[in-house]
């Protein structure tokens, strides 16, 4: 049974979109619900920045839903910072008069 999927070590790429060659970016870590709360997440991160490091990289990367605070908590507590914060608003769009 697969626990952890983290990018090609886990899934992970030296380049999401071309612009950051100098990180490990990671794009999805999932932990089965039953195996959750056993340190699992935590293993999976430090798996991604020993791989980070063994390629020569300074940095690992990812992606976080806002929210999804049980994950926001972990890597902040391994010492990941928010770069981005991404704020959409939904709007109707316009109609047309109905004359």
């Amino acid at each position: 049974m697969s626990v952890l999927q983290i990018a090609n070590a886990a899934r992970a790429s030296t380049r999401r979109d071309g612009t950051d060659p100098d990180a490990l970016w990671v794009f999805d870590v999932h932990i089965e619900e039953a195996h959750r709360g056993h340190g699992y997440g935590k293993a999976a991160m430090l798996l991604a920045e020993d791989e980070a490091r063994r390629r020569g990289l300074d940095r690992v990367s990812l992606n976080v839903f806002g929210g999804n605070r049980i994950a926001r908590n972990l890597y902040c507590s391994l010492g990941y910072e928010e770069a981005a914060v991404v704020m959409p608003k939904a709007v109707s769009p316009q109609r047309p008069d109905a004359t």
